[in-house]
């Protein structure tokens, strides 16, 4: 929407002037109605681009701890009935990262020039998501700031938790096979090659395990660049893929949510973040269609996505968003039940609450029982291996010692 300069009066007769973002001069007229006053002049700005906070590969934007601690002070000095403005300078003072401190120059000056909040913050859209904003306008168009500082506030310590909870998932599991296969390199390009030196000068008939060995080391030792290269590559292709081809990511999203062991708990992870972004939007205030738009670009999966998609077609058309979510296998039934029941009662947004609380506790013991599987799994694959190559080595000089006997 273009922003609008204006210069009103309001019901005193008292000059009035700021800026607004609205589709246009009819839209702008109505909304001083609203509030009392009458338009006198508009004029259109021209469209801002995204302010410059030099956010880079080498240069990150805000911690996220830093943006929770900017909006706690932000509502508890709001709460103590400091100015927007004074509020933003006093935070401004006790800043440490140079990068959080441009943005809330920013913020001061736009607001200065009679912007919105909201609008000041659309000019970051690295830092501030549209989930973010999405809360924000609601809070501003409701009058209680403060309160919709305290959900965001919950939600981006939630945040901050999944991720914590993720990347203890991901990790452990990623270094220790990347080890192995760090270490399957290794043996089949360098120490394998050895032993099959040995044995060729021997003249000794080969059993299969070992010829199947010598095979695969003389491929690794043919391949291991390109199979280094492979393997720094292959990351940075799908991010690309998922990114700009949408039927691959799909696909790629489909795959996961069917992977052995960490397939459901990608799906309770998905679910977890609609459940709970849903609800801290709805209880906001944000309308359940704006919602569910708001939603669909923060679950992290297309077929999720998808999902909200056609819900919030069907939401258009009248029907009950349980209704909807049962077309895609996606939920379980329990999670169906949990919404069918806040539809029912008139109590969505807590229903929604209660299925955050039950997924979150679920990840965790999703994640213990993941760890408890895959550190026996990776363990019994590596000793597999290595005992398999050190059979098909040691099976031909066992037959050439019994062939002296």
């Amino acid at each position: 929407m273009p922003d609008y300069n204006y210069r009103g009066v309001d019901r005193t007769g008292k000059q009035i002037t700021g800026r607004k973002s609205v589709p246009d001069i009819i839209a702008l007229e109505s909304e001083l109605a609203k509030h009392g006053s009458v338009l006198i002049e508009a004029q259109i700005l021209e469209q801002k681009k995204s302010a410059n906070t030099n956010i880079s590969f080498f240069r990150r934007g805000p911690k996220n701890r830093e943006l929770i601690d900017f909006f706690i002070t932000l509502r508890s000095l709001l709460k103590s009935s400091v100015t927007f403005l004074d509020a933003l300078n006093i935070i401004k003072e006790d800043v440490d990262s140079s990068v959080l401190l441009t943005i809330i120059d920013d913020i001061i000056s736009n607001v200065k020039a009679g912007g919105s909040f909201t609008e000041a913050l659309k000019r970051h859209p690295k830092v501030f998501s549209s989930h973010i904003l999405g809360m924000i306008m609601a809070g501003e168009h409701s009058g209680n700031l403060p309160e919709t500082f305290g959900e965001l506030i919950r939600y981006l310590e939630w945040q901050s938790n999944l991720k914590s909870n993720i990347k203890q998932a991901t990790i452990y599991p990623l270094t220790v096979l990347s080890a192995v296969s760090g270490l399957i390199l290794i043996l089949f390009t360098f120490v394998v090659p050895t032993f099959a030196k040995l044995l060729n000068s021997l003249n000794v008939p080969l059993p299969f395990p070992t010829r199947m060995v010598m095979s695969l080391s003389e491929f690794f030792v043919a391949t291991w660049w390109a199979i280094l290269l492979a393997g720094f590559i292959t990351p940075f292709v799908f991010r690309y893929g998922q990114k700009h081809w949408i039927r691959f990511a799909y696909a790629v999203d489909s795959a996961k949510l069917k992977i052995l062991v960490f397939g459901e708990l990608i799906r309770i992870l998905t679910i977890s973040r609609f459940a709970f972004n849903f609800s801290i939007l709805f209880e906001s205030g944000v309308p359940i269609i704006q919602n569910l738009e708001l939603c669909e670009g923060l679950v992290g999966n297309k077929v999720m996505e998808n999902a909200l998609k056609e819900a919030r077609k069907d939401v258009e058309d009248g029907k009950f968003l349980n209704e909807s979510l049962k077309k895609n296998k996606i939920f379980p039934a329990k999670a169906l039940l949990m919404i069918t029941v806040g539809e029912t009662s008139g109590d969505l947004g807590g229903a929604l609450r209660n299925l955050t609380d039950y997924y979150t506790e679920e990840v965790s013991r999703k994640i213990k029982k993941v760890f408890g599987i895959m550190e026996p799994l990776i363990m019994l694959t590596l000793i597999g291996i290595v005992g398999f190559t050190a059979m098909a080595i040691m099976l031909p000089i066992l037959g050439l010692f019994g062939a002296v006997k």
